[in-house]
């Protein structure tokens, strides 16, 4: 099984018996070349930096590469272990791996060596028979007494499936450890049901060892949860699902033993993405093309090209519990001026009055993508696609920049107009938390009702639906509150819209209220990352800490939290981002969630009492079909959000989706072949609505200019 880097597990082990935790070490750089001593040495003070006290590592071979003739000088210096193997495939290289082993005890002693693995997964390959393997245990465990080292445990690294084959007793018999690799991953489980099946494959393993040789230990030796790739039956990778996996199996107190966390490799703090021919090349959805550039490579998007070539793509920020804005003097609160942009997005406002962005309002992709990953927690994928989809809908495609409010001469009209967001249907559609309907809005059918407007009204209707589920803004809450203004609008809004672009914002800004205005915290060690930590996209290398005693362990959000946001546009006092980042896979199964609570009819009104469904039925699709169906609502729906100049440009409309947002569900195997390009006539010259009573907003009331 060869299965690369994912989230690091540590097991608690009772204090009756050593253990130790590490990672295994490949023993070659990202070129190919073999690694030198300095490499080996940078490796493990790599490890040595790692919070959780990481002492140990695997290596696969001995004379491969030189591995232990370059790796043992290093690991005895930097005082790290080291779990040794010794291939067995063919005589002369096991003679060779032996000798190589040999010369290296001889010359540096074996203080250094926890134990040797007689071979790696041999029995899953069906490389070698049972009888064969053992022979070769004993005979390494001879080579060690011959020379005064015997104290050195022999044994076996295999999956568990292997262990559990009563063909395989043998090996066991021969063994002093059992090293077993578990992966509920690879068994199709879902996350929720990932600590059950891997404590079930460690069970199983014990009692066929408890059978046959009772009493021999049972190391981990692989397992995890993988952070990107794709999906397994109903194994989802995402980084969310691997920090839950951390917290439900690694931090149990469960199982007495040892482990060496699958392969950590870096190429300047990121991993390589290779193919056996060399490094590929960046990603996007199968069945699209990247024309101008962009792509996912090792997770981060790359730079675009031609007519794109001036933007600039998001990069992954850190992420953990961090109080924001803290102490930080540049991100207190300043109230925004009367040539700033405020709009209808009270996030967007927040990040502004706080410096996250710029304060007059005008940001760029990868600057608002930035600053919701830095502030808020969202996952770097969710991020890079919500500031994308606002650079297309509101801004200039050319420049990456747009307004967060109404149109405004600071932001270019490269394409065409540049609307900026407060469009309808940007950051928030009918049936809004807090604003009203476009039909009484924009028309102003209620006086003073610009829709960009908070309106405190809706704000009030919102609290007793809050009430009513213990004072928190949670999922409960807002299924009320969904289903009794759904209804209203239905009945009072003769151009009710509730399409796909409905289904994904009005569900959207929802759960974004309950999982990213949460103080974030959780109790236990195990709950939190902490900012300084590697996260490339594929793999996340993780700090724990103590949970600070100021916040909140509520499980959604109360008025304390969220009420700043939506009234002040402000941060809360002592408010702290979510411990863990929010990803575009969670984000659309709490949207489905959420739908599901109160679930309701996908069309539109043509005038009242006349709604024609639009036959689609979000409650029957799996995971797989919800990120479908909002991927080519995206790319059917978002051209026709811009103004018609740009639909004109269609090519680059194209060329920067299938660049920036397609590669972000590559995972979920789309059938695009329905997808068809808007007309001509697509495209809409409506300029936003910009807050007009403001912008500043005190206490859910706007402070109108004196000029």
């Amino acid at each position: 099984m060869l299965f690369r880097p994912i989230i690091p597990i540590c097991l608690m082990a009772s204090t009756a018996h050593a253990y130790w935790k590490g990672f295994n070490l490949g023993a070659t750089v990202p070129s190919g070349a073999c690694k030198t001593q300095a490499d080996w040495t940078k490796d493990f003070q790599v490890l040595a930096s790692l919070p959780g006290h990481f002492t140990s590592a695997r290596v696969y071979a001995a004379s491969d590469c030189n591995t232990l003739a370059t790796a043992v000088p290093a690991a005895v210096a930097a005082g790290t272990s080291l779990l040794v193997g010794v291939w067995t495939e063919d005589a002369a290289h096991y003679d060779a791996e032996k000798a190589a082993l040999l010369a290296v005890i001889q010359q540096y002693g074996f203080d250094w060596m926890v134990a040797v693995s007689v071979g790696s997964e041999d029995l899953y390959r069906g490389d070698t028979s049972a009888e064969t393997l053992a022979s070769q245990i004993d005979d390494v465990r001879g080579m060690l007494w011959s020379v005064g080292a015997g104290a050195i445990k022999v044994g076996h690294v295999d999956t568990w499936t292997a262990w559990v084959n009563p063909a395989n007793n043998a090996v066991i018999t021969a063994s002093d450890f059992i090293g077993t690799d578990g992966y509920p991953y690879f068994q199709d489980a879902s996350i929720n049901d990932g600590y059950n099946v891997f404590w079930q494959s460690v069970t199983d393993v014990g009692s066929m060892v408890a059978q046959v040789k009772p009493g021999t230990p049972i190391w981990i030796t692989e397992t995890g949860w993988p952070v990107g790739g794709g999906a397994m039956g109903a194994a989802m990778p995402s980084v969310n699902n691997a920090h839950m996996y951390w917290e439900s199996v690694a931090c149990v107190q469960k199982f007495s033993g040892s482990l060496w966390h699958e392969e950590l490799k870096q190429n300047g703090g990121h991993l390589e993405q290779r193919s056996s021919n060399g490094i590929l090349p960046p990603i996007t959805l199968p069945g699209l093309f990247l024309t101008l550039g962009g792509g996912l490579l090792n997770g981060v998007l790359q730079p675009f090209t031609g007519r794109l070539s001036l933007l600039v793509p998001p990069t992954p920020q850190s992420f953990g519990l961090k109080a924001i804005p803290g102490t930080d003097a540049n991100h207190q609160y300043v109230a925004p001026g009367t040539n700033d942009q405020r709009g209808a997005c009270p996030a967007l406002n927040t990040l502004a009055n706080h410096g996250y962005i710029s304060r007059d309002g005008i940001t760029t992709w990868a600057e608002a993508a930035n600053a919701i990953q830095t502030a808020f927690g969202f996952g770097y994928d969710l991020a890079s696609i919500l500031s994308g989809l606002g650079v297309i809908a509101g801004g200039d495609l050319i420049t990456g920049k747009y307004s967060i409010g109404g149109a405004d001469s600071r932001v270019p009209d490269t394409l065409g107009p540049s609307l900026g967001l407060d469009k309808h249907g940007v950051c928030e559609v009918d049936n809004s938390i807090a604003r009203v309907d476009t039909f009484f809005g924009a028309e102003f059918k209620i006086p003073n009702s610009n829709q960009a407007n908070f309106h405190l009204d809706r704000w009030q209707a919102l609290l007793e639906d809050v009430a009513a589920h213990g004072n928190l803004f949670s999922q409960a809450a807002f299924t009320d509150e969904k289903k009794r203004s759904y209804d209203d609008s239905r009945a009072t809004n003769p151009h009710f819209d509730a399409g796909p672009k409905w289904y994904v914002i009005a569900h959207g800004e929802r759960v974004f209220v309950y999982r990213n205005m949460l103080n974030g915290t959780s109790p236990g060690e195990c709950s939190h990352f902490d900012p300084n930590q590697i996260y490339t996209g594929r793999v996340v290398v993780v700090r724990f800490t103590q949970r600070p005693t100021n916040v909140s362990t509520d499980t959604a959000p109360d008025f304390g939290n969220v009420g700043p946001f939506f009234l002040n546009e402000t941060f809360p006092k002592n408010w702290f981002r979510r411990p863990t980042p929010f990803p575009l896979a969670d984000f659309l199964l709490d949207i489905t969630s959420l739908y599901l609570g109160s679930p309701v009819e996908l069309g539109a009104n043509e005038g009242l009492g006349n709604f024609v469904p639009l036959g689609t039925d979000p409650s029957a699709m799996t995971p797989s079909q919800i990120a479908c169906f909002v991927l080519a609502n995206i790319l059917d729906e978002a051209p026709g959000s811009v103004a018609i100049n740009i639909v004109n440009n269609y090519n680059l409309i194209q060329g920067f989706l299938n660049g920036a947002v397609a590669p972000f569900f590559a995972n979920y195997n789309c059938d695009l072949t329905d997808y068809t390009v808007p007309s001509a006539s697509a495209g809409e010259d409506t300029t936003g609505s910009s807050s007009d009573d403001g912008p500043a907003i005190v206490n859910g009331v706007y402070q109108r200019s004196n000029e």
